[in-house]
Parts: structure tokens; C-alpha cells; sequence
């Protein structure tokens, strides 16, 4: 599936949250959201630096075999 992804100046459940960023994806083949980073280093091996606020964090893997993530709470996802 092709999808893009829009980041936010904070997390996207705020009010006065400004869109930061939009990158097309391309071929998306899953995605998943995750509780903790605990949970996203079991499913990836990463962990963040500056933790999501809401501990949520968005796992996406491409066609060509790359993994991807974010914070979740920063970003929305869509199909197209």
C-alpha cells in the first residue's frame, strides 16, 4: 500500500500542534503501533532518545525490507 506520513511540532493530541514535516512512503507492506519502549526494542531493536510523550510509537515496513519509526503521538499516518 502506498502511504505518507505527517509529523507535528509536538504531539498531534494537542490543540496547537503544527505540522512540521510530510514524506511520501511509498510501498508500505505492515504497520503497528507499540506501547513502551520496551516493546519497540523487542520488535526493532531501537529505542529513543526523547521518549514519546504518550509512549506510543509507530513501526512501519517498507517493500524493500526497511523498517521504519516514529513517535506516535507526533505523527499521523494515511493510505492513498
Amino acid at each position: 500500500m502506498k502511504c505518507y506520513i505527517k509529523g507535528y511540532d509536538k504531539s498531534k493530541y494537542e490543540a496547537d500542534s503544527k505540522e512540521l514535516f510530510f514524506h511520501n512512503l511509498g510501498e508500505v507492506t505492515d504497520f503497528e503501533v507499540v506501547q513502551g519502549q520496551k516493546e519497540l526494542k523487542e520488535k526493532t531493536g531501537w529505542t529513543y532518545k526523547d521518549a514519546d510523550p504518550f509512549d506510543e510509537y509507530l513501526i512501519i515496513r517498507l517493500a524493500d525490507g526497511n523498517i521504519t519509526s516514529y513517535r506516535n503521538s507526533m505523527v499521523d499516518l494515511f493510505k492513498y
